[in-house]
């Protein structure tokens, strides 16, 4: 078969599927099962497909065709530019949450250096995209990483490993629960602020906060695949807004006199994260919105004279 009559193929069977990014995700698992980049498909699409790449892609199909999520199918996606490693045992990233980060970059733009906790971290992709953009303006950022999975913090490690440089290939967890490898990154397991110690400068999440009762109705690729750890933030609360309420009551502890946080928020959670940092002492409240006009990022300072 050809390779255009195999991107068609693809193309209908994913269509029949229902997934709306049918002809991009043919076309993506069709780069991946090749190996080949853009160009060179564009040039061989005339080309017949060797037998060994016609046998992966068709696989790929069928399990994108299943709902599976694209990006675990090909164990990578692009965030802010970088190449990030993912699988089963992190989110996804979003570009909404690539605001985030930019949000972040703006706020501590005179701090040349700068300690930052990236909570929740999951593939990794908010600190290190902070700590690659802050390099690039020859900042320096002392930066942990932390996550209650060390599955997730595998994936963050093998990210920071092909993004930042070589650390400690062994994850070998102290007794409280602190990796570190490169002198200027840690990777932390600890749930919430257990096993972190020291004061910061920015204090930046995306934790759980999807109400339990509204995954099911999310898109499958979501609630069928994603891990329901990072996703649900109800916990035993209602109101979807558990994660925050702990974060925000115990960031004070590790921030700084004139310290940040920065937080990604559901669409619907403004008014109840906008109350919590007011009631834990923190100023300069401001949310903003994301690239669909949703209510998705909150910042705040530490108010120190509370």
């Amino acid at each position: 078969m050809r390779y255009f009559e195999l991107i068609n193929y693809g193309k209908e069977k994913l269509a029949a599927a229902d997934i709306d990014t049918f002809s991009y995700d043919a076309r993506e698992l069709l780069l991946y099962a090749s190996g080949m980049t853009t160009e060179t498909l564009l040039s061989s699409v005339r080309d017949e497909c060797p037998s060994e790449t016609e046998e992966k892609y068709r696989l790929c199909i069928k399990r994108r065709s299943e709902r599976y999520p694209l990006q675990y199918i090909m164990g990578y996606t692009y965030f802010m530019g970088y190449k990030m490693k993912v699988s089963p045992d992190v989110l996804i990233p979003r570009p909404e949450t690539e605001e985030v980060v930019l949000a972040a970059l703006k706020l501590t733009d005179k701090n040349n250096s700068l300690k930052a906790l990236d909570l929740c971290t999951g593939s990794g992709c908010i600190g290190i995209s902070l700590y690659l953009e802050r390099l690039k303006q020859r900042k320096t950022t002392l930066l942990t990483m932390s996550d209650i999975s060390e599955n997730a913090l595998l994936v963050a490690e093998s990210n920071v490993d092909s993004l930042i440089g070589n650390i400690d290939k062994t994850l070998a967890f102290s007794e409280n629960g602190e990796k570190s490898g490169k002198s200027d990154i840690t990777l932390t397991a600890s749930d919430l602020f257990d096993n972190i110690s020291g004061k910061f400068d920015l204090i930046i999440s995306n934790p759980p906060y999807i109400k339990t009762g509204d995954i099911e109705s999310l898109m499958p690729e979501v609630a069928d695949y994603e891990p329901r750890i990072a996703l649900d933030g109800d916990v035993s609360n209602p109101d979807g807004v558990a994660f925050y309420k702990e974060i925000i009551r115990k960031a004070g502890e590790y921030l700084n006199d004139d310290g940040i946080i920065c937080l990604e928020i559901g669409h619907d959670e403004r008014d109840a994260v906008a109350g919590i940092l007011v009631d834990n002492s923190f100023k300069d409240i401001k949310v903003s919105k994301d690239i669909n006009g949703l209510d998705r990022i909150v910042t705040a300072g530490l108010n120190k004279h509370k």
